[in-house]
């Protein structure tokens, strides 16, 4: 009955151990895409000022300047609000996990 016990504890321990290494795996991968969309985002946003940039520079024409400045306000807008919801998502999922 002994060796049993003993194995079911180890057993146990052995569970244990793997969901540990999962956890962490899993945190390593979390970690990999929350890096890669930081950076994914700088990059959109050094992109879009050098549109604005090179528009501000290189168009005389005020009323098509002005356009131009609306529309990527608006992309930069949309982008942020698809960003703080793939945030939200992220901080939901790890919420919920815990």
């Amino acid at each position: 009955m002994e060796k049993n016990s003993w194995k079911e504890i180890s057993s146990e321990i052995n569970d244990v151990t793997k969901k540990i290494k999962d956890k962490v795996a899993e945190e390593d991968i979390v970690g990999d895409l929350r890096d890669s969309l930081n950076s994914t985002v700088e990059s959109a946003s050094q992109l879009l000022k050098n549109i604005t940039n090179s528009v501000q520079n290189t168009i005389s024409d005020e009323e098509i300047k002005n356009e131009t400045k609306e529309i990527i306000s608006k992309i930069n807008n949309e982008l942020k609000h698809l960003i703080d919801q793939v945030g939200n998502k992220v901080n939901l999922s790890k919420f919920e996990e815990e």
